[in-house]
């Protein structure tokens, strides 16, 4: 079953929308709980409030309360709580006189609970009853009138407050719709931002998989995403670089080792027709043998560079080793290759953990080179600093052409004389693996090769 696929951009927008609508829920919730706690405050702040200007005014009289209404010299307090209605009762819970009799005359609910406690010694408090469809605020308060003890009952529907609330709410509602457009508005340019560069680098790497790897990768951006294009466009590199040394790797296999099986071939058949290329039979054999021994080597060589390029980070066999000592059985094994070739060796005892064989054709390579390019001198010198392993190697041989020395130790590079182009590149990749640096350099009477590896 085939999974669909979403756009990055609409799934931005739809969680970033979830996000502000549970925020603004969470908000509403809040605010409807916090509105309703505050009213239910007022409310009881208002009834006590009018309780007490009623004590202290001495209002409490039936025609002063019932003519309250019609006082235009009332305070802006009197006129804030004269929504706020009164019940007098005497100890025998009978009622002496009643404001607002109309809205609870047909629920007897409100006079039995104000009854029930009184009688429960429950005077001080803050009480509410449901009545007629709506809920009634009240207080309770002992006081005294003309020498007698009665009980002041202020109480106050909620239709107003109900009002009040549900009006702010509503405010709070509609105002809240314009940050939720803004937030989407935003949210809108943010996926936009995020998805476009993203889209772009879906469609480069898309091309790279299919091995179009032509079109650069170019977001400038700061962040993680242009993290990511910069490691694209590495990969993309390193991808065009791997083509080309797979194809220079094939060109050097069908060039290279197609020459010595030819001469093999033609010699073997001329042996087999009767006729000797060299003269006699002995001598036409030692160009076989020769040239199959240069087939071997070079096919090694091929190997080892493959081999080396997949044994980064996974080194084993490695142990302590002193490298005077390894240049020491090279130099022996080379130098009776040229009579006329001068060697001077100045070496150190070093020692570094490190794997023999490939410390050994390091130098068995760069002293092929050497004996085959010096004119009369060759030297070696190896030191020991506070902080590296230094190791020159020079001949008086000619000096490197730049179109060859910028590439001397890349795959597959032929030398001056034309000889394989492997050597040096597993030089060189066997010094990286030891995380050193090689380089050559001209000097005043011919070139140097130098090794330097950290400690």
């Amino acid at each position: 079953m085939k999974i669909k696929k979403r756009s990055l951009f609409w799934e931005i927008i739809f969680y970033f929308t979830v996000a502000i609508l549970i925020t603004l829920i969470s908000i509403w919730t809040i605010n409807r709980i916090a509105l309703r706690n505050f009213f239910t405050n007022e409310t009881y702040n208002n009834i006590e409030a009018a309780q007490k200007y009623v004590v202290e005014t001495g209002r409490i009289g039936i025609m002063n309360m019932m003519n309250s209404r019609q006082d235009t010299s009332e305070s802006q307090l009197l006129r804030e709580i004269r929504s706020v209605e009164h019940i007098i009762m005497d100890k025998n819970m009978n009622i002496v006189n009643m404001r607002g009799m109309n809205r609870i005359n047909q629920d007897t609910r409100f006079i039995e609970n104000i009854v029930e406690n009184i009688k429960s010694d429950k005077v001080k408090g803050e009480y509410k009853v449901p009545s007629n469809n709506e809920v009634i605020y009240y207080k309770i308060r002992e006081v005294d009138l003309n020498n007698s003890s009665f009980y002041l009952v202020s109480y106050l529907p909620n239709e107003y407050k109900v009002e009040l609330e549900n009006t702010l709410f509503k405010q709070l509602l509609i105002g809240s719709l314009i940050p939720l457009i803004v937030s989407m508005f935003f949210a809108a340019l943010f996926s936009k931002r995020l998805s476009t560069p993203l889209i772009k680098l879906q469609k480069v790497v898309n091309k790279i998989a299919k091995r179009q790897w032509e079109e650069k990768v170019e977001i400038d951006r700061k962040d993680e995403i242009g993290s990511l294009a910069e490691s694209i466009e590495k990969m993309r590199k390193k991808l065009i670089e791997n083509d080309k040394s797979q194809e220079a790797s094939l060109q050097y296999i069908s060039h290279e080792l197609k020459t010595p099986i030819m001469i093999m071939r033609s010699y073997t058949q001329s042996i087999k027709d009767g006729i000797f290329p060299k003269d006699d039979l002995e001598s036409s054999l030692d160009v076989i043998e020769k040239e199959s021994l240069l087939l071997e080597k070079r096919i090694k060589d091929m190997i080892l560079f493959s081999k080396l390029k997949y044994i980064s980070g996974y080194q084993k066999d490695q142990n302590k080793l002193n490298l005077k000592n390894i240049i020491t059985d090279v130099y022996d094994r080379f130098k009776d290759f040229n009579e006329n070739i001068k060697w001077n060796i100045d070496l150190e005892d070093v020692e570094i953990k490190a794997n023999e064989e490939q410390w050994t054709i390091i130098f068995e390579n760069i002293l092929e080179n050497f004996v085959r390019y010096a004119n009369n001198i060759i030297e070696i010198n190896l030191e020991e600093t506070d902080n590296s392993i230094v190791i020159r190697l020079f001949n008086d041989g000619p000096k490197i052409e730049k179109n060859i020395f910028e590439n001397i130790f890349f795959a597959y590079e032929k030398g001056k004389k034309g000889e394989n182009g492997l050597g040096l590149a597993i030089v060189k990749r066997i010094v990286n693996l030891y995380g050193g640096k090689i380089y050559a350099k001209n000097e005043k009477n011919g070139v140097a090769f130098y090794i330097e590896i950290e400690r």
